[in-house]
């Protein structure tokens, strides 16, 4: 049970954590679901051409990660609204998408091939330890350099940052980038693991990574135990989904409730003091 809730939190986590970093930055990530769809749909395209998937993942986050830095730029020389340009991503994936795979593929819909063989090792678990690196390295960075500890004040003390000679503008495009990229590379796990591209990948998991970050009190521990707990709970709906006669739409919905749940009991820092 421990091993397949871990195997399900892994790119969650990841998720989370690149939300975490924009959160440190002091800018919103409202473009994570966006970018978990396009992470997926180019892995698996890239890797269906390529036939190699540690190709086609490096692939499907670069390209998201140019992606957001384009936009980065757009916003800075135009002084758009953050959370609009944010919320326009999601809906420039949405639209994008379904023209290439049409392009590519002659459908807009599921498309299936064995990008890697079912049976490869890489499918669950070595995702799941490639994820689990990825996190460490996160977790080492933000923690024990000098970048990450800038990283952590910035959205807080840019006076501070700024007196320092530290650029909180290109810390903040940073954060932008790494979470794009962490977007990506979830997507890319999920695409794997179906060995297949689902339309709408991302299924609400960029939000509930948002939830996790809020959840954790920002605080990288603190947002990895909420992802695990998220984990858990998708864990419990697809057991229950196969034990009990109950509809399998209404049991997906058991992660994003128990989140509601949580922001509704959890009481914030303000309330707290």
């Amino acid at each position: 049970m421990l091993l397949d809730i871990l195997i399900i939190s892994a790119p969650g986590i990841v998720l989370a954590l690149g939300a975490l970093a924009a959160e440190y930055a002091g800018v919103m990530t409202i473009f994570l679901e966006g970018c978990i769809n396009l992470g997926a749909f180019f892995c698996f395209a890239i890797a269906v051409w390529s036939g190699n998937i540690y190709f086609a993942i490096i692939c499907s986050c670069a390209v998201c990660m140019l992606f957001v830095f384009v936009v980065w730029i757009f916003v800075k020389k135009t002084g758009a609204n953050i959370f609009l340009v944010g919320a326009g991503i999601n809906l420039f994936a949405a639209g994008i998408i379904p023209l290439f795979s049409q392009l590519w593929f002659g459908t807009s819909g599921v498309v299936a091939a064995n990008i890697i063989e079912p049976s490869a090792f890489f499918v669950r678990n070595g995702s799941t330890l490639m994820s689990f690196l990825l996190v460490a390295c996160f977790v080492f960075i933000v923690l024990q350099t000098s970048w990450g500890i800038s990283l952590r004040v910035c959205g807080n003390q840019k006076d501070v940052l700024a007196a320092n000679t530290i650029n909180t503008a290109k810390l903040q495009c940073q954060s932008w980038i790494i979470a794009s990229a962490f977007a990506s590379f979830a997507g890319a796990v999920l695409t794997i693991r179906l060995q297949s591209f689902v339309p709408n990948i991302s299924s609400g998991k960029g939000w509930i990574a948002l939830a996790a970050v809020f959840l954790g009190r920002k605080n990288v521990f603190g947002v990895i135990a909420a992802s695990l707990l998220f984990a858990a709970a998708e864990y419990a709906a697809n057991r229950m989904q196969g034990l009990y006669s109950l509809q399998p739409s209404f049991m997906l919905t058991i992660p994003y409730f128990i989140t509601l749940i949580l922001f509704i009991i959890v009481p914030s820092k303000k309330q707290k003091e």
